[in-house]
């Protein structure tokens, strides 16, 4: 009875000292991750440490103990682990997951990235799926967007019914818009009864934003099951609404066999020789979308500065093969400070250029766009240079596949 006594004793006696240990360790995880969060590349840094015996040690410890964690590391640790895309921190995201959806922003970034480890995305997906239409941001919700990248399937599984897809449903813009980019096929059973409600409220100037864009992605989601006749769609959608001219421009590409031209070309751009030998309307229709991009970006003047603007005889050219007068006439009109010679196709003398100028470019710049605004303010929506140059280049699209085939 007394050794029994006194071992109970010795066991309470350690108990503080055991408590202190455990927390202790916390302490210097949570120190050691403070510490590569600091790196230049801190997602890096931590998927280095949870390669390593330490770091996959220290996850299970953070599992265990989770509960123990202050506030804000509960939040902030498993939203950055999560960035790494790492199989072994999914334990942790089913744990943090269960509490909060922050963790969903580490998640997002792996996603965009692309560097999840094969089965981190099948893992992590069914502990996302509890945060949709749970999102503080209106018009976005990261959930719904990351769920057909992590697991098509469950996405497939959780979008495809009523609830989320049906002409009532609150969120259907979003999902369709997800699955669009994931390359996720809606079914066409989903898709008619949608647009069949929807179409006809484009006569209401009071159209909900939600119905706005689902029309459009819908005709998106229906050119994976007949790009034909969602090309002939969306000819008559832009009709009355060439303001959605851009989001509906790819279609042409999908109708024509040319799905991923821009990132194919782009990809050639970067041996000079290669890119010369495809085809004029390839190169064209890289030049424009590349430059409108940096355009939309930082303005005429990043793109000018940048090489970009070595790309200005193809963009030029671009405009002027599919008729895009407006888009040419503003092209000239901001390129007035550099009289009749234009821009130097040269980056470095381009900019020189663009130093010597009394006042400089980039003082310039202001007047130049307000002036322009100014001239066309009354001037009548027109359909975009990246829907005219989408359609210019279909219709070279056996040329430009067998080029790219070479």
């Amino acid at each position: 009875m007394i050794k029994r006594m006194k071992a109970a004793l010795i066991l309470i006696a350690a108990l503080p000292i055991m408590t202190l240990a455990r927390d202790s360790r916390l302490n210097n995880i949570c120190a050691e991750f403070d510490h590569r969060e600091s790196a230049d590349d801190s997602t890096k840094a931590h998927g280095t440490w949870l390669g390593t015996p330490t770091g996959k040690e220290d996850i299970r410890y953070l599992v265990e103990h989770f509960d123990e964690l202050g506030g804000v590391s509960q939040y902030e640790i498993p939203m950055e682990l999560a960035r790494t895309g790492r199989g072994v921190v999914v334990p942790l995201l089913q744990k943090s997951l269960a509490k909060s959806r922050s963790a969903v922003a580490g998640v997002f970034y792996a996603c965009r990235l692309g560097n999840m480890e094969p089965g981190f995305g099948k893992s992590v997906a069914p502990f996302v799926v509890p945060w949709i239409g749970k999102g503080n941001v209106v018009g976005n919700d990261s959930s719904i967007e990351i769920l057909p990248v992590l697991d098509p399937e469950l996405a497939a599984k959780t979008f495809f019914a009523d609830s989320f897809l049906g002409p009532s449903a609150p969120l259907a813009h979003l999902v369709l818009s997800s699955c669009n980019d994931a390359g996720l096929k809606v079914p066409q059973a989903l898709l008619d009864p949608l647009l069949a409600a929807w179409e006809p409220l484009m006569k209401s100037r009071d159209m909900e934003y939600r119905v706005e864009r689902g029309i459009r992605e819908a005709v998106v989601a229906m050119s994976q099951h007949d790009p034909t006749t969602a090309l002939a769609r969306a000819e008559l959608l832009i009709k009355s609404r060439p303001d959605w001219a851009d989001e509906l421009a790819d279609i042409h590409l999908l109708a024509s066999g040319l799905t991923g031209l821009y990132d194919k070309v782009a990809t050639l751009n970067d041996d000079p020789a290669k890119f010369q030998r495809l085809p004029l309307a390839a190169r064209q229709y890289f030049a424009v979308l590349y430059f409108e991009s940096d355009c939309d970006n930082g303005g005429i003047e990043q793109a000018l500065s940048n090489s970009t603007g070595d790309y200005l005889p193809l963009v030029r050219s671009g405009y002027e093969a599919i008729g895009a007068k407006r888009s040419l006439e503003w092209l000239n009109w901001m390129c007035q400070p550099f009289g009749r010679e234009g821009p130097s196709t040269n980056r470095a003398d381009r900019n020189r250029q663009m130093d010597a100028m009394k006042p400089n470019y980039f003082e310039q710049i202001e007047q130049l766009r307000d002036s322009w605004n100014e001239r066309h303010r009354n001037d009548s929506p027109e359909v975009s240079a990246q829907w005219k140059i989408a359609s210019y280049v279909s219709k070279h699209a056996e040329q430009i596949g067998k080029a790219l085939e070479r």
